[in-house]
């Protein structure tokens, strides 16, 4: 969060957790967007939030201090 990224966007997840959605600070639209849920961030490894909308089955969940797409819950 230092190097200030980009946010695209904000949603809900499954568990009601606020997840946001961030362009990687220094790689742009050339790495993964990052996932941020109660301050831990993780790599998506998706190059685009197209599949992120409400009731995504890839909308990522903090679980167990990890973050884990919907589907794997």
């Amino acid at each position: 969060m230092a190097h200030n990224p980009t946010e695209y966007m904000q949603i809900t997840n499954h568990l009601r957790q606020e997840v946001t959605f961030y362009e990687h600070p220094i790689h742009g639209d050339l790495s993964p967007v990052l996932a941020s849920i109660d301050e831990v961030m993780v790599d998506t490894e998706f190059f685009d939030t197209e599949d992120m909308f409400e009731g995504s089955d890839y909308l990522p969940c903090l679980v167990d201090g990890e973050i884990i797409c919907a589907f794997e819950i």
